[in-house]
């Protein structure tokens, strides 16, 4: 019996898959400035992606510190103030992951909400022969209809 029980923990990166295709620059340029208007709320996001990271650390800094001095130290002042801040980061950090996560869903919206008006806008200035020349559910952009798919990773946790 032979078996290829390797092969599950083998991952093969191939950047040839169909219908897989790398953005140029142009594309990155184009998703950059739908961003920009929100530039600061995307520092925002990334602050508290870097403090709630830096608040997960921590916590098992201060258990070292509880196992390696207050309690061989009979530190009860220590420990007191070490079990409060175990307790009170986690509580913090949750807090900054909802702004984080309010904050990501504001932008993507509103990113969502540009681009929509984006190709409304081009809609409105079609000409009549447009709309009189076309059948009616071809004039709907398929872009349109796969709008809230276009920013998800962005607005999703």
């Amino acid at each position: 019996m032979s078996s290829n029980f390797g092969a599950i923990f083998r991952m093969a990166y191939d950047d040839s898959v169909p219908g897989k295709k790398r953005l140029s620059a142009g594309e990155i340029q184009r998703v950059a400035r739908y961003f920009r208007p929100y530039l600061a709320d995307s520092a925002w996001i990334t602050l508290c992606i870097l403090v709630t990271s830096v608040i997960g650390v921590v916590p098992p800094l201060l258990v070292r510190s509880v196992l390696d001095h207050d309690i061989p130290k009979k530190d009860v002042q220590g420990l007191v103030i070490s079990a409060g801040l175990m307790i009170l980061l986690p509580a913090v950090g949750g807090l900054i992951g909802v702004l984080q996560n309010y904050l990501s869903v504001r932008v993507g919206q509103a990113v969502m909400y540009d681009i929509r008006n984006e190709m409304f806008r081009g809609l409105l200035r079609q000409s009549l022969r447009f709309f009189t020349n076309t059948k009616s559910p071809s004039r709907i952009p398929s872009s349109i209809i796969d709008s809230p798919t276009i920013l998800r990773p962005n607005t999703s946790r």
